[in-house]
């Protein structure tokens, strides 16, 4: 028996069935919220469908424990090769509560399998929730699911064959939403991947998803992702289609209501369907790849530029993932990344220079945004007025010794004249070596940077760039 995953109630519903006023991130924590609620449910769904059986060599049926019971999973098996694997869980759209058919071949326009992940080699766990297939326990639509997303991973974590701190979580439509909830309580994975989700449930038409509880203000928000985006403390990268049929209107919500810098937003070209195959096939390399402490799967330059419309109006760039430069310097053991409000321009730099070797280095860095004031210990090197940051020049060997700030004019328009440029004093102390030059891109705009730290020592540099005009 395959279990339905709904072609058009995925995304939006034309009919709204119920709603809660204006929509804005909560102070509160998910979290908090949670911990003083108990839903009710003016109905009790189960789906009574038997699991299908998958192909043994791709899946094994598993169970795994919950609070509301021993539940079913498809589970990629132990490879038995001694090593330890990176994995993705994965919940689908539809009914995401129930699990079915998900290793037969998709079409690239709709491959709701995910399949791109097992391809690369990533273990894949689809768990049922409570109330699907055969479960005990049932439906909430979108509230204990999320207890039930976090109880998989804790088994997923404890199999020999995986990398604990490698587990991924990722899903699509109405499973988007779902993963968006699950990284609002939970830092359990090391990032949240949600493709075409909603902000507000109530955008979802009870016909055709289960949305068994009672229709108040509460309920309905303590399940709409929107609200609480700000509880996020894992990298997040929400995906949707610019194109019809789709959510595109949910992500640019959630997008311009937080200014959490863990959250990427990014509208390419296609639909809320034809999205799956690309997206997940350059996501999975990301995985394989993705071994450092840090996380790191932000996109290249041509990535983005496949992705994205050939030349989407400003909006169309809608807080795209900033893109990294290179590491001028050595690379570190660990990382410190920022990134400011993406509309914001840099100003310069806010700094603190030490003793090290000898002379004096860079022993701390951040951008400065504006009129922002250092503490007591740092200096400021700030553009003159109508400039902004253009770039850098580095000096760095095994630590970071010296930078020079490169500002350009920002002129009326919101455009800068890339022939109006002056640099500042060399910050810190030069040597012999040959200057990196970071960033100088009339394309883009300097939004942060990032640090590598090796001892307690800056030993590199990158800067994290973004189109000229994105938000």
């Amino acid at each position: 028996m395959s279990v339905k995953r709904h072609a058009t109630a995925a995304f939006c519903a034309v009919i709204l069935v119920f709603g809660i006023g204006s929509q804005s991130v909560s102070a509160q924590t998910l979290s908090e919220a949670r911990r003083v609620f108990k839903t009710k449910l003016l109905q009790k769904v189960n789906a009574k469908q038997p699991v299908e059986k998958p192909p043994s060599h791709l899946f094994q049926l598993i169970k795994y424990k919950s609070a509301a019971g021993n539940l079913d999973a498809y589970l990629t098996p132990d490879p038995r090769d001694g090593k330890k694997h990176p994995a993705i869980i994965w919940i689908t759209g539809g009914d995401c509560n129930s699990i079915g058919d998900v290793w037969s071949e998709a079409s690239k326009d709709n491959d709701q399998t995910a399949s791109a992940y097992r391809d690369a080699g990533i273990v894949m766990m689809f768990p049922s929730l409570r109330g699907g297939n055969m479960n005990p326990g049932f439906q909430e639509g979108f509230y204990g699911e999320v207890d039930d997303i976090v109880a998989a991973a804790d088994h997923l974590a404890a199999q020999p064959y995986i990398d604990p701190s490698r587990i991924y979580l990722g899903g699509h439509s109405t499973g988007g939403t779902m993963v968006l909830l699950v990284a609002e309580v939970s830092t359990r994975f090391r990032a949240v991947i949600s493709l075409g989700p909603v902000s507000n449930i109530s955008r979802y038409d009870s016909s055709t998803i289960s949305l068994p509880f009672e229709k108040n203000e509460q309920e309905i928000k303590l399940r709409s992702p929107g609200f609480w985006l700000d509880s996020i403390k894992t990298p997040t990268y929400v995906f949707e289609g610019s194109q019809a049929p789709g959510n595109s209107a949910e992500l640019r919500q959630m997008a311009k209501s937080t200014k959490s810098t863990l959250i990427n937003f990014l509208l390419i070209k296609g639909t809320h369907f034809s999205l799956l195959s690309q997206v997940n096939k350059i996501l999975a390399e990301k995985i394989i790849a993705d071994n450092a402490k840090e996380v790191n799967l932000a996109f290249t330059d041509s990535e983005l530029k496949a992705l994205s419309a050939l030349k989407p109006p400003v909006e169309e760039t809608l807080r795209a993932m900033p893109v990294s430069t290179a590491i001028a310097g050595k690379k570190g053991v660990t990382r410190a990344m920022f990134v400011i409000s993406k509309s914001d321009h840099m100003t310069g730099l806010i700094y603190s220079i030490a003793p090290t070797g000898g002379f004096a280095s860079i022993k701390s860095v951040s951008m400065r945004q504006r009129t922002q004031l250092p503490d007591t210990e740092s200096k400021v090197e700030a553009a003159r007025n109508g400039y902004i940051l253009f770039g850098v020049m580095v000096d760095a060997d095994t630590k970071l010794n010296a930078l020079q700030l490169v500002y350009v004019r920002l002129k009326d328009d919101g455009s800068i004249d890339p022939n109006d440029t002056y640099s500042s004093e060399w910050l810190g102390t030069r040597t012999k070596a040959q200057p990196v030059k970071l960033g100088c891109d009339q394309t883009k705009k300097v939004v942060g940077a990032k640090l590598e730290i090796q001892d307690g020592t800056i030993s590199g540099i990158a800067l994290s760039m973004m189109p000229q005009g994105s938000t």
